[in-house]
């Protein structure tokens, strides 16, 4: 299931905002996710999902009250994959 949820993603992904200097692109195939920091013992689970369907998982670690206000504010539109 979180394999066909990743792979569905990324599938419509044009690019998002970052911050990496490359114009807000990122590699075909690279599904951003803000997640909460909580969630960093899933790292493992994340490889393996990397593993299975190829897809590059990319989390942005943010703590759990500034993950809502950055979804609250809408300024996770366009900017992640997956929140």
């Amino acid at each position: 299931m979180l394999a066909l949820a990743l792979a569905a993603g990324c599938a419509g992904s044009d690019g998002g905002k970052d911050d990496d200097g490359d114009g807000g692109r990122r590699a075909p195939g690279t599904l951003r996710v803000l997640a909460s920091s909580e969630l960093s013992d899933l790292s493992s689970l994340l490889k393996d999902a990397e593993q299975a369907t190829g897809v590059k998982i990319e989390p942005i670690w943010t703590g759990t009250l500034d993950g809502a206000q950055t979804v609250a504010s809408g300024r996770a539109d366009g900017t992640y994959d997956a929140v």
